[in-house]
């Protein structure tokens, strides 16, 4: 079971960044060229949320039957250990405030009246939580597959 998981966490990382990073590119170009919010804009930013959202769900279990997740701390050295704390309690911590954060920017399109309004307040959401994303990615092993 944890095989399979790590793939498919491997996989919807990869999916979210690039979703995410279009999306913030997409909104940052509508804005700045003050283009009006179309039916593109709008999917884009819910496949990012979709997106997300199912890595959230496969991380959270992930979590609980993966030797870095919550048993972690059953040693005791979840703290102590940078790699062990990383995996632990940074990755799952900051990664869900920025799935919140892209939530939020998501849901705020539907109260904004202008394009300019809806393009500004899904770009900025959009880029925190993209940016809170790049800072727990685990780099190292982004571009190995899993398992290999």
């Amino acid at each position: 079971m944890y095989t399979p998981l790590l793939h498919t966490h491997w996989l919807l990382a990869i999916l979210v960044l690039l979703t995410i990073a279009v999306g913030v590119l997409k909104f940052a170009s509508g804005y700045f060229g003050k283009k009006s919010f179309g039916k593109l804009d709008d999917k884009l930013s819910l496949f990012g949320l979709i997106f997300a959202h199912l890595q959230l769900v496969v991380g959270l279990v992930l979590y609980f039957v993966s030797p870095l997740g919550f048993k972690a701390f059953e040693t005791g050295e979840a703290m102590s250990n940078a790699a062990l704390r990383f995996y632990s309690v940074e990755h799952i911590a900051i990664n869900i405030i920025a799935i919140v954060v892209i939530t939020i920017g998501r849901a705020g399109i539907k109260r904004k009246t202008t394009d300019a309004a809806k393009f500004r307040h899904v770009l900025m959401y959009f880029t925190v939580g993209f940016l809170l994303l790049l800072t727990r990615v685990p780099w190292e092993r982004l571009f190995e597959l899993p398992g290999a």
